[in-house]
């Protein structure tokens, strides 16, 4: 007489009730964690050493934005030689002012950019050199990698050399 196989139940993978909770567990403070952890965002200050400080008196510059609709950044700003009472990791922050008088803030990024910035403003980077010159705007980092995963790209942004208008009487 053949001997016919035994029906074989198929293989139940059995999970306990506890490592569900583990799992969730974990899952729920690794969400919440990643609302509290910062990502640096693409402007990082190139290698080779930083630039040196500026010796100008003012540099005025125009400025055009490609990529998006800025109607809050400045469309001028004048570049000062004086420092900022502010610093920043990367070095010292000079003064720079828009065209309605507002503070902003500048930096040499290594050797041959500048970044330009305001408090909570994405970062203007523009080559160091040239009457006209093409350049990007975008975040230095974001506060969450949410925030990272879903802000919009960098866009470019044109500046031109432009006399500078007289200061202000003060």
């Amino acid at each position: 007489m053949a001997h016919s196989p035994t029906p074989t139940r198929p293989l139940k993978p059995r999970v306990s009730a506890s490592f569900i909770a583990v799992g969730a567990t974990v899952l729920g403070f690794v969400m919440v964690a990643s609302f509290y952890i910062p990502i640096g965002g693409n402007f990082k200050v190139p290698g080779g050493g930083r630039a040196p400080a500026p010796t100008m008196p003012s540099r005025c510059l125009a400025l055009s934005y490609r990529g998006t609709e800025y109607t809050w950044l400045p469309t001028s700003v004048r570049l000062t030689g004086v420092m900022s009472s502010a610093s920043s990791p990367t070095g010292p922050l000079y003064r720079a002012f828009d065209e309605r008088g507002t503070p902003w803030e500048w930096r040499p990024a290594g050797p041959d950019s500048i970044d330009i910035g305001s408090h909570h403003s994405p970062l203007i980077r523009l080559p160091a050199r040239g009457r006209r010159v093409v350049g990007r705007v975008g975040l230095g980092g974001y506060w969450t990698i949410w925030e990272a995963l879903t802000a919009p790209r960098d866009w470019w942004v044109v500046a031109r050399e432009i006399r500078c208008p007289p200061p202000a009487p003060a």
